[in-house]
């Protein structure tokens, strides 16, 4: 086979993710808003995700077999297991030119394997910090398990997009040889529109007063994303501003957040605490309306879309001091970032004037928008031409290693299964 002639015919992208609306998290909003972008521009777009009891798909996306996971664990995820055979069969139908896959453990793998089963280039975008969760402490050395498992399957992948300088080194750092090339996600924010006067009833419902300042963090409410370090570095900001409330949207282990709330009850702060809850991106607009300021603490991400969404909002915003965080941020023009120790002050000072804190808010709503306006999702059919022709253009130049890398991704991927039966369906 030959170097596809897209002038000819459209390419056409096959999409792996272990997560897909219903579902609200970074990637799956990622991977939404990337289908999006690349469908406007012509591009034809094959999604395998997990499939969601209830909920009915277009002919373009395969559901895959999925269970939910435990409420445990995680409150909005269902695991894929078992669909091997029906995806290649669903992307060879398609035939599409390249794989491109969005989660390294779950989803990598599987879309590596995949691209070597239909004979195709494949690329991996690295979403998330994997080695910095917590759940690798659950068995000793299983996190260093986990760095070779992310070496294998990035190997042989045939290109790596890093989403942040952050995430760039580490990769470099950890020794992936497959080319890596740093892009950002494309921006999803067509759901979330600001509101221009505050939502009198979402307050009242939030017991939200006029005269309170109202610090902002949205997203999945878990160990990882810094949660303990904002109610920290808010305890403080309380003591020294009395109409100062912390409110933190979004979805999480129950169990985890009620001992968030032993904590806080034990500080003597409860009340100024708020815990609202799952949301959509529609709700965004109405929980920035009762909000002043956006906080971020987490210290385990990539590149969140948090921030995007919350300067899109017009937050003034604070940052704990991380290069997740450098692709919007500018410190002392759009957002403050600083140490841990640096972050009660910080706030304080925005709570403390206003002025600052509007002018702040329109410096992050125009950053937002200049954002927006880069094409991401060209910069995406960029590095999928490339790869494409590399691939078809140096076979002989990359068999070998990649054979070797291949080799040890299937060693990989059926060694566990073979005590417990055909699972992944091979």
């Amino acid at each position: 086979m030959s170097t596809p002639n897209f002038s000819e015919k459209p390419m056409r992208v096959g999409i792996i993710s272990n997560t897909y609306f219903p579902d609200r998290n970074g990637e799956s909003v990622a991977v939404a808003a990337l289908e999006k972008a690349l469908i406007a521009k012509g591009i034809e777009v094959y999604l395998a995700v997990p499939g969601v009891a209830g909920v009915t798909y277009p002919e373009h996306i395969l559901p895959m077999r999925a269970v939910p996971v435990l409420k445990t664990v995680s409150p909005d995820l269902h695991l894929p297991y078992g669909y091997i055979k029906d995806a290649i069969a669903f992307f060879k139908e398609k035939e599409v030119d390249i794989i491109h896959t969005h989660n390294t453990l779950m989803g990598g793998m599987e879309g590596a394997y995949i691209a070597l089963k239909l004979g195709i280039p494949c690329v991996h975008t690295y979403h998330t910090d994997i080695e910095s969760y917590n759940y690798w402490d659950i068995v000793p050395t299983s996190r260093i398990q986990g760095r070779n498992i992310i070496k294998i399957v990035l190997n042989s992948h045939d290109h790596v997009i890093a989403l942040s300088s952050k995430m760039q080194k580490y990769l470099l750092l950890l020794g992936i040889q497959t080319p890596i090339t740093r892009s950002h996600n494309v921006p999803l924010l067509d759901n979330i529109q600001p509101q221009p006067v505050a939502d009198l009833e979402l307050a009242a419902k939030l017991n939200i007063s006029p005269t309170d300042i109202v610090v902002l963090t949205h997203g999945r409410v878990a160990e990882e994303k810094g949660i303990e370090v904002g109610i920290d570095v808010m305890a403080e900001v309380m003591l020294r501003n009395p109409h100062v409330k912390y409110l933190i949207a979004g979805i999480g282990v129950q169990k985890y957040i009620d001992e968030l709330k032993v904590d806080i009850e034990q500080r003597g702060l409860t009340g100024r605490f708020i815990f609202s809850g799952p949301f959509a991106a529609s709700d965004l607009g109405s929980l920035a309306s009762v909000s002043h300021i956006y906080l971020n603490t987490s210290t385990t991400e990539n590149h969140p879309t948090t921030p995007l969404e919350a300067m899109h909002l017009g937050l003034a915003s604070v940052f704990i001091n991380d290069l997740a965080f450098d692709y919007i941020a500018e410190d002392g023009v759009n957002s403050f970032v600083g140490k841990k120790q640096d972050l009660p002050s910080l706030i304080s000072l925005l709570v403390q004037n206003e002025t600052l804190r509007k002018t702040m808010a329109n410096a992050a709503k125009n950053s937002a928008k200049e954002y927006c306006s880069h094409d991401y999702a060209q910069d995406h059919i960029t590095i999928y031409k490339a790869v494409i022709e590399r691939f078809w253009e140096q076979q002989d130049k990359i068999a070998e290693t990649k054979l070797k890398n291949k080799k040890e991704l299937i060693e990989l991927f059926t060694k566990p299964f073979k005590q417990v039966g055909d699972l992944l369906d091979l």
